[in-house]
């Protein structure tokens, strides 16, 4: 299950996605119970918490807890489980972002979003040659084989759930959104001439004219593939998240 940024905001975030709320409380999805949290549990804790009884979605606002902190307790959580988090930030929360991301979008604006050079430099794609007409899907696999990995390592990277994974891999004709292609393009590590080239299978591109997609470029030019990482910046752009669902 992925990792949602969300505004402090959530009622309507969470009510939306037929989720639960966390106001001191964690909901269940189905039955609508409460949990109640002891306010001194940690972040980790109150997650563990919601994965003993059984909760597939929860809403975690950020509170005093350390930015950092909260977000490696999170990776670390989701390493192991499946379960939908929303961390609730205040809109004052400074997120830390690469120091050279700010002047990339700047350059990127005056140069009509011309892409530059990565830092320290850039080197030669792997070509997968994909087959002419070849879907989305097959082409996915083709990668995840080549490349020695397992699905579920793949699906947690991309910050997307396994139903998800599972449809995009089996569902005949079915195309996922950008935002997700993105994620799994990201997920596989792969140059950005490599991402062009798979979402292009889905019918997408990364427009240079677009702020969010210009930011995932100065992930990926820069052999920066965390997807947490990534989404934190698009938070901070107002920009959509990539994954999630």
């Amino acid at each position: 299950m992925p990792l949602e940024i969300v505004h402090s905001d959530i009622k309507k975030a969470a009510a939306s996605r037929r989720s639960f709320r966390f106001n001191s409380l964690l909901r269940e999805y189905n039955s609508g119970s409460a949990i109640t949290i002891p306010s001194s549990s940690s972040v980790g804790a109150s997650l563990q918490i919601a994965a003993d009884m059984g909760c597939i979605g929860i809403a975690v606002p950020l509170l005093d807890c350390d930015y950092s902190l909260a977000i490696d307790e999170i990776k670390l959580f989701l390493n192991d489980h499946d379960i939908h988090i929303y961390l609730a930030l205040e809109k004052e929360v400074d997120i830390p972002l690469p120091d050279g991301l700010r002047d990339y979008l700047d350059d990127s604006r005056e140069a009509s979003f011309c892409l530059l050079g990565p830092i320290g430099g850039r080197s030669a794609p792997q070509c997968y040659g994909f087959e002419v007409g070849q879907s989305f899907s097959d082409a996915l696999v083709e990668i995840i084989n080549e490349k020695n990995l397992r699905e579920n390592e793949v699906y947690k990277r991309a910050n997307i759930d396994r139903k998800l994974f599972s449809k995009i891999r089996c569902k005949e004709g079915y195309l996922p959104s950008k935002r997700t292609a993105v994620a799994l393009a990201i997920a596989l590590r792969l140059s950005l001439e490599e991402t062009d080239e798979l979402l292009e299978r889905a019918g997408y591109v990364l427009s240079d004219s677009r702020r969010g997609d210009v930011i995932v470029q100065y992930f990926i030019i820069n052999g920066i593939y965390d997807i947490h990482k990534i989404n934190e910046a698009l938070f901070c752009y107002n920009e959509p998240l990539l994954g999630s669902r």
